[in-house]
């Protein structure tokens, strides 16, 4: 929420504000004028989480969400490739950062079990020792865009033409 400069190139990044606002009033005050609502605060409890967690579970099983192909996979494909195989070393590395984290995120899945409470779903990690950043990542993502698409039909319904509210003229 603050302007940002990068150690390494030197570059000035401007602030974002925060764009769940009515939400989170305590963020108002440090809102910049004229920075786009970009952050989505998200602070989550118990009953928040497992809304979560099925939220991510239905979106995943119901095939809305499409992951890409396994990082060996895309390296074996590419490199069968003229064009793979005419990159350099490090056009390879960026092109294959995707299916990197595709694999990640796989990774960290497997590591996941999935224990149902009442209506919502619990995840519990199997090896403590591991990380779940990115799934945590990918269903916070996925419960964001679920809170954008609600508020947006909500303003649809609600700009619905409503008879009672006309005036007839003779």
């Amino acid at each position: 929420m603050t302007d940002n400069a990068s150690p390494n190139s030197g570059h000035t990044y401007p602030p974002w504000n925060v764009r769940n606002i009515k939400d989170y009033p305590d963020y108002a005050r440090e809102q910049k004028v004229g920075a786009p609502p970009k952050i989505w605060v998200l602070k989550t409890n118990q009953h928040i989480a497992g809304n979560i967690h099925t939220n991510c579970y239905n979106e995943l099983f119901s095939g809305k969400v499409k992951l890409l192909i396994d990082e060996k996979q895309a390296k074996g494909n590419l490199m069968e490739m003229k064009k793979g195989q005419k990159m350099s070393f490090d056009e390879r590395i960026r092109l294959m950062e995707p299916y990197k984290n595709t694999s990640l995120l796989i990774a960290e899945t497997t590591n996941l079990r999935i224990n149902r409470q009442n209506v919502n779903l619990k995840i519990e990690m199997i090896r403590s020792d591991a990380e779940k950043d990115t799934f945590s990542a990918l269903e916070y993502g996925l419960w964001t865009i679920s809170q954008v698409e609600k508020d947006y039909y909500a303003q649809r319904r609600k700009r619905r033409f409503d008879p009672s509210k006309m005036v007839f003229i003779n």
